[in-house]
């Protein structure tokens, strides 16, 4: 037998305008510079990937995310020391999947390999930006 999904009476399928709210919200205010600077450096591509799993937007610049390694709401920095500039998907697999072996310390010629999910991912850094995230290598991430 068919299943449906949405009865006409249920709220789901209501074409009411959505109900509004007034909302008081801290916010953290972000220095978005050091982001705008490395999605400069690199060309706005992703450290991990390259131009894989990202797209170009209606200006022709490739769209990408900065990740923070350690988040703000734990204390991270809100500086280029803290943040690698990643492709969508990758970001989201940063902050969803199972993350190992991402230990700053490790770095070796610009580059650390970890895991995701059990496979193995690069993140490469551009010589300028390897000397900040290398100045603290006392950092274990993930």
């Amino acid at each position: 037998s068919e299943r449906i999904l949405f009865n006409e009476d249920e709220e789901i399928a209501n074409d009411a305008p959505a109900e509004e709210k007034e909302m008081m919200r801290k916010v953290r205010i972000r220095n978005t510079n050091a982001v705008k600077k490395l999605k400069k450096l690199y060309g706005n591509k992703c450290q991990i990937t390259g131009e894989q799993y990202t797209f170009k937007k209606r200006n022709g610049q490739y769209y990408s995310e900065g990740h923070h390694l350690i988040e703000l709401g734990k204390n991270g920095s809100d500086s280029a020391r803290n943040i690698v500039i990643l492709s969508p998907l990758i970001h989201r697999m940063l902050h969803y999947a199972n993350v190992e072996g991402l230990d700053l310390k490790k770095i070796m010629d610009n580059k650390l390999t970890f895991k995701i999910n059990g496979q193995e991912y690069t993140i490469t850094w551009h010589p300028e930006h390897a000397k900040i995230v290398t100045q603290d290598p006392g950092w274990i991430i993930y």
